[in-house]
């Protein structure tokens, strides 16, 4: 009908268009999905030049997040890293610890018994010089059982 009578198209419709996915379950609150109003024009051309503009400022948002989210997976990644060197270092110095109690362990054990084997020569040398151990010597001889009158 338009066509035929050579009239323009009033335009003040308004159309919603959602240029983001839709938002999902486990998507973060802190961006909103972008919602476009774009108003039919009777040039096309501005419309286009509009949702191009958009797009490229939207995009260009996304690259600077994606540059932030880069720089912070850089820096964790550095931090990891330097935490398994140190990890490293730490189970090398336990490992050095660790073999040095050892071979101070062996060698209390080795004083210990040479200890143990001094202090059994001494008894046995006491013991054959006295004759008898201090308790036996205190009581003065050996010990008689008294015998009880039966009557």
């Amino acid at each position: 009908m338009l066509a035929s009578s050579k009239q323009a198209p009033r335009v003040q419709q308004v159309v919603n268009q959602v240029i983001t996915p839709a938002h999902t379950a486990g998507d973060h609150d802190e961006h909103p999905p972008v919602q476009q109003v774009v108003t039919s024009t009777p040039s096309s051309d501005a419309q286009v030049e509009i949702v191009r503009l958009r797009g490229e400022l939207e995009s260009a948002g996304l690259r600077e997040q994606l540059a932030k989210l880069t720089a912070e997976r850089d820096a964790a990644q550095q931090q990891l890293e330097h935490m398994q060197a140190r990890h490293r270092h730490e189970l090398t110095q336990l490992a050095g610890n660790l073999s040095q109690m050892r071979a101070d362990l062996t060698d209390w054990r080795e004083r210990h018994d040479a200890r143990e084997a001094e202090l059994r020569a001494l008894r046995a040398m006491h013991e054959t010089v006295s004759g008898a151990p201090w308790w036996r010597r205190m009581l003065g001889g050996p010990v008689q059982r008294l015998e009880l009158d039966e009557a």
